[in-house]
C-alpha cells in the first residue's frame, strides 16, 4: 500500500499500519512536485513528525535521516524551530506533528507533577532532618548535664574523701563528727548524726 505525503512524494507502508505507528515511512525517490508552489521553511531541526522525543533534519526540501534527542531545558533559551514544515491539518506530516506536539505536551506534564512529587519529598526529607537537628541538641544537652552532674560528684566525693582522711589522721570522735557533717551537709548521706 502506498499513500502521498504531505510533499507530494509516495510513502510505502503496510497495508495495516497507520502513519502514526511503527517506524517513520520512507519516500520513494523523487522530488515533491509542488514545492515551488508553496512557502517552504528553511533548512533546521524541527519536532520529528514520526517521533515526539526526537528532533529531525529537514534539508529545506525534505526530511533527512539525520535524528537527534530533543536537548534537555536550560537556563538558556535553545532556539529550536517547533514547528513541522507543511503545517496544513490534512496532511500526514501534520497530523504526525500535531500527534508529536501532543506527545511532548504530556511528557512535559508528566515531568512536571513528578517534580511537584520530587520537590515535597525534598520538604518532607527537610523537616525529617530538622525534627533530627532538634533531638539530636536535646541529646547533647542532656549529655552536658550528666557530665556537669557527674563532676559536681565527683567534686564531692573528694571533698569527704578529704574529710575522712583527716578524721582518721586525727582519730578523735570531734574529727569524726565533722567528717559526718560534711557529707549530710554536702548531700552524700541521707542520715544525720545521732
Amino acid at each position: 500500500m502506498t499513500t502521498t505525503s504531505s510533499y507530494g512524494g509516495e510513502i510505502a507502508m503496510d497495508q495495516h499500519q497507520s502513519p502514526a505507528e511503527g517506524p517513520a515511512p520512507q519516500p520513494l525517490p523523487g522530488p515533491p512536485p509542488d514545492v515551488t508552489a508553496r512557502a517552504v521553511p528553511p533548512p533546521g531541526w524541527y519536532l520529528d513528525p514520526t517521533n515526539a522525543v526526537a528532533l529531525r533534519f529537514w534539508d529545506g526540501v525534505a526530511w533527512t535521516a539525520n535524528t537527534s534527542p530533543i536537548p534537555p531545558p536550560t537556563s538558556a533559551p535553545v532556539e529550536l524551530a517547533l514547528e513541522t514544515p507543511h503545517v496544513s491539518a490534512t496532511t500526514p506530516d501534520a497530523q504526525l506533528a500535531t500527534q508529536a506536539a501532543v506527545g511532548a505536551a504530556q511528557m512535559a506534564e508528566q515531568t512536571a507533577q513528578a517534580a511537584m512529587v520530587a520537590v515535597e519529598a525534598a520538604k518532607e526529607a527537610a523537616k525529617e532532618a530538622k525534627e533530627a537537628a532538634q533531638a539530636a541538641e536535646v541529646q547533647t544537652q542532656a549529655a552536658e548535664h550528666a557530665t556537669q552532674v557527674a563532676a559536681d560528684a565527683a567534686q564531692v566525693a573528694q571533698q569527704i574523701e578529704q574529710a575522712v582522711s583527716k578524721a582518721r589522721a586525727a582519730n578523735t570522735p570531734e574529727a569524726w563528727r565533722e567528717a559526718a557533717q560534711l557529707a549530710v551537709m554536702l548531700g552524700a548521706t541521707d542520715e544525720p548524726l545521732s
